[in-house]
């Protein structure tokens, strides 16, 4: 709803009324039913949203400025005063601390926390990570960004090249991505390799075939997979004995020797093929059992199988033995497995298999081998569903090479379920010299995810396809060249378009992080200085390049930063926000006397170097490269030297920054402050010191200096003017005067000279704009400083912070003033 602030007595702040009226009111009609007809004559400034709105000295335009409606967000601010007071805006500032130390550089943002840390703060270290929990980054500029994995990355294998996917959340909102990089490897110049940008606010979201869980399975770490015939599943022995084979009831018991059934690992219940031949003399070999059967018992050296057959050894025969492993069809048992597949829901199985010495018969020419996986349907915990879903395929490998092979199996379209998988090798081993080894790599389980909720992202596909085995996952050097997109806003209108363009200008940053990400409305934050200091700078000096990636950053720390690039202030005025650069100031906006401030001042005046420090070290991120650099300036007496580090630097990261000159112009700065700044001045006045602009140039009278001068103007003759303090002229000396004018603002800085008759004045033909208290019914006259050329300097400040105690009392703080501070801009 609307705010009305009524300050009845501008001299006690707390004296002040509160309206909440309904949005959409009339504000005349309000006005017309709450308060005294022309507020009972008094002079009254009215306010909307920290900007002037309507004057009773407007008399015949006021009527009809106020008959509007309230919006929602509106705050107006009505302000009653004597005739004369000075005030520019002075009630649309919260009676509570309004400080901002003069640029001071702010810590990165989320370095409490390095878990919390996203890639594109890790610079050339950085990898792609997953970062559960944690805050999608906020990219501003152009920053270099390692996207989060929002899935696990994977991969399979197609005509013996391997396929990575992986899909990654870039940060909020849109960007324009001029490159994608896998490494320093741009995709594009990867053969059939891609990728696809999803802005979610405008593309929607990837299909569902791009948002799978794809997990491996553990227990599958690159197996071998043994031939039917290998030794692994198949062996023979033989013995010279009357009862190598012997049969009854049904039953035959075979002495195959205790190395074959260790060999096989056998056990009851296995099912075995066996081919049984004998050789009496030099006689021919025929055979005497052949067949699969399951073994019913076993001893250390014999398996007794129900072959329902009366077979006996021929007496002096010599009987041979080969077995292997079969299931209960015959078919050879070589299978490695069961395996668990992970995940409960699901929807795919993958075999990944591999030959790593390539595929070769044996003296060289074309070998095919056939590798088969099954999948079988499980309960959770792991049991074989009676009817649940089964099925077995196989896919053969063929080929005349010493390259390494990798084939892909999958079954899809399963049932959605939790599964079993096994896999095995359907040939025979060739032997000799042939490269035919084959190993189950990986089982791996898909799940296709819903229909998720983003949320406003930029997302990222991307599919890899290269001859050698790219590493995918945590190692994977996803990055992009990308400009993120704000809303634009328009100089000529001074609104915020919906159409976004791409922009490094800390303002769009700013304007952006107060209207859209903190709610702010529009009306509160001063668009129209903000974006003024921003054009007015080059565009290297005006970018912002940073990734925030921790959630608990609050608005003013991320104002802070996004301003600090460009030595810029921000800070609020009650609801509104308002920003101020640090740099050369042409004309001063307040000027502070005995006749406006209270007591004592507390004033430092070190004679060394702030804090001992005698040099900059200042960190930023160059491109294209993407690391740090440190710049160096240093004072060497009163020299300023840019060759290298000095014994106590202060050092700086200077977040967001990526530009050589930025970087530059900071350091250039930031030296000069420590060669020139050094005074510092608290005092406190009354309220109109809550007018004062953070950021400001302001001048100063010290009560105690005998060298400088202020008071109060008493009267004004033509070009001669009574003063409230006396001044004492020194011959040979050029003195400076600078007086306030009715509408608040100062003077320029003019000449003047003693009068001959009286102590108390001075005389100025180039002074305007002074006044007395009587010229309007004013508590006060103009105020004045008058110094000496050499002691000008010591009355220049810059205006560093302001705050109440809700007393009716403000405290101002001062930082020396020093054009040669800017002599480098």
């Amino acid at each position: 709803m609307p705010i009305i602030v009524r300050f009845k007595d501008p001299s006690n702040l707390t004296d002040k009324e509160v309206y909440y009226p309904n949005t959409g009111d009339n504000f005349g009609e309000f006005l017309a039913a709450n308060f005294t007809r022309d507020f009972g004559g008094l002079e009254t400034d009215i306010y909307l949203n920290g900007k002037p709105f309507a004057s009773t000295l407007d008399t015949g335009s006021i009527n009809e400025t106020i008959d509007v409606e309230m919006a929602h967000d509106d705050r107006f601010t009505i302000i009653n005063r004597p005739a004369g007071i000075e005030i520019i805006a002075y009630a649309v500032i919260a009676i509570i601390a309004i400080t901002a130390v003069i640029l001071l550089a702010p810590d990165i943002p989320g370095t409490a926390d390095a878990a919390g840390t996203s890639p594109n703060s890790q610079l050339n270290a950085a990898t792609n990570e997953f970062r559960p929990g944690q805050a999608i980054p906020e990219i501003f500029g152009s920053p270099i960004s390692y996207p989060d994995f929002i899935q696990p990355s994977h991969y399979f294998y197609e005509n013996n090249l391997k396929i990575q996917r992986e899909l990654f959340c870039i940060g909020v909102g849109s960007y324009d991505i001029t490159a994608v990089r896998t490494g320093e490897t741009l995709i594009d110049d990867i053969p059939s390799s891609l990728y696809t940008i999803y802005d979610t606010a405008v593309d929607g979201i990837p299909p569902q075939s791009q948002r799978i869980t794809a997990r491996e399975t553990n227990e599958v770490t690159n197996q071998t997979l043994p031939a039917k015939n290998d030794s692994a599943v198949a062996e023979t022995s033989s013995i010279t004995s009357d009862d190598a084979v012997t049969s009854g009831g049904g039953d035959t018991i075979v002495r195959v020797g205790a190395p074959l059934i260790t060999a096989l690992s056998l056990e009851i219940g296995d099912f075995i093929n066996i081919k049984v031949t004998e050789q009496v003399g030099a006689g021919p070999d025929s055979v005497i059992l052949n067949g699969t059967w399951q073994i019913t018992a076993k001893t250390a050296s014999m398996l007794t199988i129900p072959t329902g057959l009366i077979v006996n050894t021929t007496v002096g025969a010599s009987t041979a033995f080969e077995v292997s492993r079969a299931d209960s069809s015959g078919e050879v048992d070589n299978f490695i497995g069961w395996f668990g597949v992970s995940g409960d829901q699901v929807s795919e199985v993958w075999f990944h298999f591999s030959m790593p010495t390539g595929i070769r018969g044996d003296g060289g020419g074309d070998l095919s081998v056939t590798l088969r996986g099954e999948i079988r349907q499980v309960d959770e915990f792991g049991v074989p569903i009676i009817g649940g879903y089964t099925a077995t395929d196989s896919v053969t490998i063929t080929g005349n090479t010493l390259d390494a092979q990798f084939r892909t199996l999958k079954f899809e379209g399963l049932p959605v379920g939790r599964y079993q998988g096994r896999a095995r090798n359907s040939s025979d081993e060739v032997g000799g010299s042939a490269s035919e080894k084959a190993a189950f790599e990986q089982l791996v389980g898909v799940e296709y995810q819903g229909t998720p909720n983003y949320g406003d992202v930029t997302l990222l596909w991307v599919e890899r396809k290269a001859s050698d085995r790219i590493v995918g996952g945590s190692q994977s050097k996803i990055n992009v060249d990308l400009t993120r997109k704000l809303l634009n806003y328009n100089r000529s209108t001074g609104n915020l378009e919906l159409t976004k363009v791409a922009t490094r200008d800390f303002a769009d940053a700013v304007a952006y992080t107060l209207i859209i990400k903190a709610n702010r409305p529009a009306s509160t934050v001063d668009l129209d200085d903000l974006y003024a200091i921003n054009d007015a700078l080059p565009s290297n000096l005006r970018s912002f390049d940073f990734t925030f990636d921790d959630a608990n950053v609050g608005l003013r720390e991320r104002l802070t930063v996004i301003c600090s690039v460009a030595r810029t202030l921000a800070y609020q005025n009650y609801q509104f926000w308002s920003f101020n650069r640090v740099e050369a100031k042409v004309s001063h906006s307040m000027l502070f006397n005995r006749r406006n401030t209270i007591g004592e001042s507390t004033q430092t005046f070190p004679q060394w170097l702030p804090s001992n420090k005698d040099s900059i070290s200042l960190t930023y991120v160059t491109l294209p490269d993407n690391v740090e650099k440190t710049i160096y300036r240093r004072l060497q007496g009163n020299v300023i030297v840019d060759t290298d580090e000095g014994s106590y630097p202060e050092e700086i990261t200077l977040v967001g920054c990526q530009s050589e000159a930025q970087a530059n112009n900071r350091a250039d700065y930031e030296i000069r402050r420590l060669l020139y700044q050094r005074n510092t001045v608290e005092f406190q006045t009354y309220y109109f010191g809550l007018t004062a602009r953070i950021g400001d140039r302001v001048r100063w009278c010290d009560m105690n200096d005998q060298d400088v001068f202020g008071g109060e103007i008493l009267d004004v003759f033509g070009d001669e003017y009574l003063t409230s303090e006396p001044i004492k002229f020194e011959a040979g000396k050029t003195y400076y005067v600078q007086t306030t004018k009715q509408d608040g603002t100062i003077s320029g800085l003019v000449t003047c000279t003693a009068l001959s008759y009286t102590t108390k004045g001075f005389k100025s033909t180039a002074l305007s704009g002074a006044y007395t208290a009587n010229d309007g019914d004013f508590e006060l006259g103009s105020k004045y400083v008058i110094a000496p050329d050499d002691e000008l300097i010591g009355t220049d400040y810059t205006l560093k912070s302001v705050s109440s105690s809700g007393d009716g009392l403000v405290t101002i703080s001062l930082t020396e003033y020093n054009d040669k501070l800017f002599e480098e801009d």
